[in-house]
């Protein structure tokens, strides 16, 4: 049956069929009991309140401890995403935030583990109560992700419409590319209410372009990576920031690799070159720690948050400890290896900004 006649008869079924769709609705009723809480209070808090939604890398074997790439922003009347990689909505849910009111998500390059979400998050608002478009912002290829995943979803978006009994708008299932034309310096991407957001161009190739997003908040000023070596653009971007989120390669963890893969006797020294040359190849596209240390300490910037973290360690402070191995050498700020749910409270008077972490598990106590 060709698509269009599907249409037709799914919306003739619709028309005649009215009692069939409505007993659908009674689902979210039942549902209820077993639910996770959601805090919609949040939406109504002028703070703002960054979310650690995915602190992992493309390794699917750690997912399950750290989801793939994630940060959410959340303040008064204004809920979006940097990036959602597989997980996204599960995490946010699984936090009790109120993800039906994300309706942007601003993209920092096309590497499916920074976008794999992105579509099944678009869904899952709308199903779940969004009533405004989902615009999603990014670099060149946008139209081409946004586009396909909307092609991908239309059938689902018109069967959920249809058992909604019409209380599912259309119109606004899928998302809206918004192409984000980069430019050398910094371009002003979004504004609302106490929000700022630009976006500046990173290195990560050979993907081209990729980009990272300055924050600005009552005068308080948080910076997002996004994926890339450390380059000037992000040196300037950082100077001064009260916040610098930086994905991270451990260089520890490589050099102590390397050291003991050299030393085993079950590879060739073809296959030990071959590997030691693809690990050393990851600090071309990624932030090695001491790089990114030296870079952070120049900048001045105020605090330093490690995520995306390369290899995604488990949640442990001897691991944390050994991920950081020496960067204390050349940056004297704090240094926080941040987990799945982690949070930051960020508050500002206009001439102060201050910045509270919180551990997932603090936060859960304190729920309790």
């Amino acid at each position: 049956m060709k698509l269009t006649h599907l249409l037709l008869f799914l919306g003739t079924f619709l028309a005649l069929n009215p009692t069939t769709a409505q007993k659908q609705s009674l689902q979210p009723i039942m549902g209820q009991e077993y639910e996770k809480k959601i805090d919609n209070s949040l939406l109504k808090d002028d703070k703002l309140r960054i979310y650690f939604c995915g602190t992992g890398n493309p390794k699917v074997t750690m997912q399950d401890i750290r989801k793939p790439a994630c940060l959410a922003i959340l303040t008064k009347d204004d809920f979006f995403v940097i990036d959602a990689g597989e997980g996204t909505s599960q995490t946010l849910a699984k936090l009790g935030l109120p993800y039906p009111a994300i309706d942007k998500a601003f993209m920092t390059h096309w590497h499916s583990d920074h976008m794999a979400g992105l579509a099944a998050l678009i869904n899952n608002t709308w199903k779940d109560g969004r009533k405004t478009p989902f615009f999603v912002y990014g670099p060149y290829g946008v139209e081409q992700v946004v586009n396909g995943f909307n092609q991908a979803y239309q059938l689902d978006n018109l069967y959920r419409g249809i058992n909604s009994s019409n209380g599912l708008d259309l119109s606004i299932g899928g998302g809206v590319p918004k192409l984000i034309d980069q430019k050398e310096t910094p371009v002003k991407v979004y504004e609302q209410g106490n929000i700022e957001l630009s976006a500046f161009v990173v290195d990560h190739p050979p993907v081209y372009p990729a980009i990272g997003y300055s924050l600005k908040y009552k005068g308080c000023h948080i910076v997002i990576s996004g994926d890339t070596k450390v380059v000037e653009t992000l040196a300037q971007a950082s100077e001064d920031a009260d916040v610098l989120i930086n994905e991270a390669l451990s260089d520890a963890i490589v050099d102590e690799s390397i050291s003991q893969f050299k030393k085993n006797p079950d590879f060739s020294e073809a296959t030990k070159q071959k590997d030691i040359t693809l690990a050393q190849d990851l600090q071309n596209y990624h932030s090695g720690t001491y790089a990114l240390a030296k870079m952070a300490e120049q900048s001045k910037a105020k605090r330093l948050f490690l995520t995306h973290l390369t290899p995604a360690i488990f949640n442990t402070a001897e691991d944390k400890a050994k991920f950081t191995t020496n960067m204390d050498q050349y940056y004297k700020g704090p240094i926080t290896v941040v987990d799945d749910g982690d949070s930051l409270l960020i508050e500002s008077d206009g001439k102060g900004c201050k910045v509270q972490y919180i551990p997932v598990q603090q936060a859960a106590a304190d729920k309790l």
